[in-house]
């Protein structure tokens, strides 16, 4: 299994995260390294070869998080789950990576304990990320000036 990420703001520009390709892909890398399998999709796609993709949104009807799916597309073997976060403005790059972050790993988290998947790991992968953006902000944000 795979896991990717997308975003969509549905509620406009003024409801938005700069979070930038650079910095999600890193989170690909970390969450992929962990091994996750979900045993409910390798029956039904009949391989473990398969995308979780989370799509990421903000939102300002909502003080908590909310996970919505799945949508399973069985022919491109594709379980999408959207996160929706709740909207905060933060004035620096750094804090609103970090809330962001901590949210989607709560979002997985819920889903790998969905599927009874031990959840191990995704903190840890999370925090990686994390420290990586702290250490070099200027590699993570300048996609977003």
């Amino acid at each position: 299994m795979k896991i990717y990420f997308s975003q969509i703001y549905l509620e406009g520009e003024d409801t938005t995260f700069l979070v930038t390709n650079t910095l999600i892909h890193r989170l690909s890398n970390q969450l992929d390294k962990l091994n996750k399998k979900i045993n409910h999709y390798e029956k039904l796609f009949k391989t473990d070869d398969f995308s979780m993709i989370f799509v990421i949104s903000a939102t300002r009807k909502n003080e908590v998080l909310t996970v919505k799916g799945p949508t399973t597309k069985s022919k491109n073997k594709e379980i999408y789950f959207s996160l929706f976060i709740p909207y905060q403005e933060v004035n620096s790059f750094t804090e609103q990576t970090s809330y962001v972050l901590d949210y989607i790993a709560e979002g997985i988290i819920s889903v790998l304990n969905k599927y009874k998947t031990d959840p191990s790991g995704v903190k840890e992968a999370v925090e990686a990320v994390k420290k990586m953006i702290m250490d070099d902000p200027e590699k993570y944000q300048k996609w977003t000036k």
